[in-house]
């Protein structure tokens, strides 16, 4: 007898869809952001407009998660 049951495979269901929401939406962001960047590089859009599509990374970023300023080596 299986030990899961129905509403239990719904929610993982519906979690590993919104997880695989959340990748898309941040390769869809991250992309953007590389494509900004080369346009900013090449005057094509000032760094007001690259820091809106900035913007929406971070905000997708879980950035609670990440490392205090402390905590980064940013030495070459």
């Amino acid at each position: 007898m299986c030990s899961v049951n129905f509403t239990q495979r719904k929610q993982r269901s519906s979690m590993a869809k919104s997880n695989m929401d959340w990748v898309t939406e941040l390769m869809d962001a991250s992309t953007n952001c590389v494509i900004g960047y080369e346009k900013y590089l090449r005057d094509k859009i000032t760094s007001k407009e690259l820091a809106k599509i900035m913007k929406k990374l971070y905000n997708i970023l879980p950035m609670d998660m990440m490392p205090g300023d402390d905590d980064l080596d940013l030495k070459d």
